[in-house]
């Protein structure tokens, strides 16, 4: 029997699977949005501005597509008054059972983008900095289960 091994070809190694996310944006801005894009694919439609210390938005958009190990996406945010571009770090870890993209607008034109599994919320973290930032005392407490606490971790 002869047995034949083909040679490691350098350079053919293979591409990062990439992951369908869908999209979700929230807007914690004092500009109202008329969309988001990640990467070149929309990510949200018709933001509100928020008022000071509280966050707009929602509504899933499908889809875009990410490599688990991207760490840096390209945002494009037209408001109704101009249109803006950053390069957004996505927060780490990535979730193991990453199915949304979140795209946060915070004020100052600073965007926050975080990888999730199952539904998201708003997040309670990026709202008490705000509310903090304006000297703004909290008026109610958010139910748990309405508010997203900030990155995930998984523990397995």
């Amino acid at each position: 029997a002869v047995i034949v091994g083909l040679p490691a070809m350098p350079g053919c190694a293979r591409e990062p699977e990439q992951v369908n996310l869908s999209a979700i944006t929230f807007n914690y801005s004092d500009e109202d949005l008329a969309g988001v894009w990640v990467n070149g694919k929309q990510a949200g439609v018709g933001k509100d501005a928020a008022k000071p210390g509280d966050v707009k938005g929602g509504g899933v958009i499908c889809c875009i597509k990410l490599t688990p190990s991207q760490r840096k996406v390209n945002v494009k945010v037209k408001t109704v008054k101009d249109t803006y571009f950053a390069t957004a770090q996505i927060e780490q870890p990535w979730t193991k059972y990453a199915t949304y993209a979140i795209v946060h607008v915070l004020p100052k034109r600073k965007i926050i983008v975080e990888i999730a599994p199952g539904t998201s919320f708003p997040r309670k973290d990026l709202l008490d900095q705000r509310l903090s930032e304006l000297g703004i005392k909290p008026e109610a407490e958010y139910p748990l289960h309405m508010m997203n606490s900030g990155p995930s971790i998984d523990l397995d």
